[in-house]
């Protein structure tokens, strides 16, 4: 690009063909001409369906009541030139959605998630029972006290962690299951993976695993007392200071002894001097090791991990021990990458910039004069708390030293180097780094060039941006669903006493019997006018006789979410 010229001047570097996949879309009617279906996706174009000639009501929906309602699925075939908008064909149908289910299988269409296994593929993995895990320069570390720490119903266990005693120093092992060393570069796994690029993750239901459920959740996942290969990072640490003495990255075998579920590991650290058993006393020395190694390495704030809504306030030094364990996997991967000739400029790199100087000024300045303290004490902070969140760059994936902000390391993580490659089971970019990893140790030849690492990049932050838009929805279609069952009446009345008026809004009630505060109980022909009117938005009923003033009872009625 030249920006000197006006306009600025480019040329054409590459040529990219058009993807031979057909597209699927959900869409409603359009209002005015049933011809065309608009996509429920604002990015994408209306779509044109002809009808038949023979059967000019092929597509039409006969009810009007459900027009808005109504969901199809469409393919998007083609886009002539004489034609306002690309032509389509419908392939399904959706009818309203009312359940969590149906509003995921319209999120599995609009991400482009459902995915069938080809004979070619399933041959593929059945090749995977005859290797050998113990191949050539693999270290045995099965007989080490491993175990992982993980959600109670997680299945895809990609990290685990180990801790043995040595005297005078002690060894911890961060071990990731090896995924590179099974999907070859360009196989049909390796391209089967690579459409979604990462796992998504339903709200309440089954993730949908960047690689096939018997892989994800059996094969590769580092499943209690079962031999996996796996990338570990092994480092010894002095028994009085905590400090880092060696470390190693080799390839390895590992059996886990115990999946702990993050509550578990919770329970045992709050009781961790009353512990016997050799798994939880490593557990406890780990978190140890976890808990200085990031005060070294963020001095100030190392206490504080930001509230997850996953997460109970006060039970989160387990998620602190294996968040610090992953970064500093993910640091010495990086390290090690950058500092061999043939990956020094290939390798994915997770980047922060720092904010800008005029930023760092305002956040001082929001934070000395609103007093801000820790959200999760103070939550009517959030809002102060996310817009100081905003002065910060967001973190992307660049190729190193491609550009001036992948040299400069990760800002929030206060660290010079930093990569994905904790988690290959749902991330792709870190199957890619695992692979540059095993040309190192290998000492054989990349099969990436710089221009295929740029489009990897490129490609992994799109649907990385994906799978958090889907979570999102996911979560926010939960959330709705969850609402749409607690809808219930309320009650606004208004109370005439001469010229005063009064209001009283109950959050609950019950028509039979139910009174106001200084009327008499209403009789049964009150209680079913009560009935009668929750079917209008505004109603007028009498007052029970007898009263000292006369009471005329304005009610409105509606459906209101408490």
């Amino acid at each position: 690009m030249n920006e000197i010229s006006s306009p600025p001047m480019g040329r054409v570097i590459n040529i990219l063909e058009s993807a031979d996949t057909v597209k699927e879309f959900v869409c409603t009617l359009e209002r005015h001409d049933s011809q065309v279906m608009t996509p429920i996706n604002k990015c994408i174009s209306k779509i044109y369906t002809p009808f038949w000639k023979d059967k000019p009501n092929h597509i039409a929906v006969r009810d009007p009541e459900n027009l808005k309602v109504e969901r199809f699925i469409k393919i998007n075939e083609e886009w002539r030139n004489f034609n306002k908008y690309p032509l389509g064909i419908v392939v399904g149908h959706f009818p309203k959605i009312t359940t969590l289910e149906d509003g995921l299988k319209v999120l599995d269409i609009e991400f482009q998630l459902r995915r069938t296994l080809s004979s070619s593929l399933e041959r593929e993995m059945r090749d995977f029972q005859r290797l050998d895990l113990f191949e050539d320069g693999r270290i045995d570390f099965c007989m080490l006290p491993t175990f992982t720490i993980d959600p109670a119903d997680s299945q895809d266990l990609d990290d685990a962690i180990s801790v043995r005693d040595l005297g005078e120093c002690y060894e911890i092992g961060v071990h990731i299951s090896d995924v590179a060393s099974f999907v070859a570069k360009d196989s049909e796994l390796d391209k089967y993976a690579k459409l979604l690029c990462t796992s998504f993750y339903p709200c309440g239901k089954e993730p949908k695993h960047m690689f096939p459920k018997e892989l994800s959740a059996d094969f590769f996942s580092l499943i209690p007392n079962q031999d996996r290969r796996a990338i570990s990072l092994i480092i010894q640490v002095d028994t009085k200071t905590n400090s880092i003495k060696t470390s190693l990255i080799c390839k390895s075998v590992i059996q886990s002894k115990r999946k702990f579920s993050y509550d578990e590991v919770e329970n045992i650290l709050e009781n961790k001097h009353q512990q016997s058993d050799l798994l939880q006393m490593c557990l406890v020395k780990a978190w140890n090791f976890a808990k200085v190694h990031r005060r070294d390495r963020k001095p100030e704030d190392w206490c504080y991990k930001k509230p997850d809504e996953d997460v109970t306030l006060g039970r989160r030094r387990s998620h602190l021990m294996v968040e610090e364990l992953m970064i500093m996997f993910n640091q010495m991967v990086a390290e090690r990458l950058l500092f061999d000739e043939t990956t020094r400029s290939i390798t994915p790199l997770r980047c922060q910039d720092r904010p800008k100087s005029e930023n760092e000024h305002v956040s001082h300045e929001l934070i000395n004069r609103r007093a801000m303290t820790n959200p999760q004490i103070h939550p009517q902070l959030l809002p102060l708390a996310m817009a100081f969140s905003r002065l910060f760059h967001k973190a992307c994936i660049l190729r190193s030293n491609s550009t001036h902000v992948s040299r400069i390391g990760h800002y929030d993580l206060d660290l010079d180097s930093y990569t994905w490659a904790s988690s290959p089971i749902r991330r792709y970019i870190d199957v890619i780094v695992q692979r540059l990893l095993h040309s190192v140790t290998d000492k054989t030849n990349v099969r990436y060039t710089g221009h295929d690492i740029d489009l990897s990049c490129m490609e992994f932050s799109r649907k990385n941006d994906h799978q958090s838009a889907y979570e999102k929805k996911s979560n926010a279609l939960h959330f709705a669903i969850e609402l749409s069952n607690q809808i219930s009446f309320c009650l606004i009345l208004y109370f005439l006493k001469g010229c005063n008026i009064s209001k009283q809004i109950p959050a609950r009630f019950e028509i039979d019997g139910y009174c106001p505060a200084g009327l008499s109980y209403l009789n049964n022909s009150q209680c079913r006018a009560i009935r009668e009117a929750l079917a209008n938005p505004f109603t007028l009923i009498q007052g029970p006789p007898g009263e000292r003033y006369f009471w005329t009872l304005f009610g409105f009625f509606g459906l209101r979410l408490l």
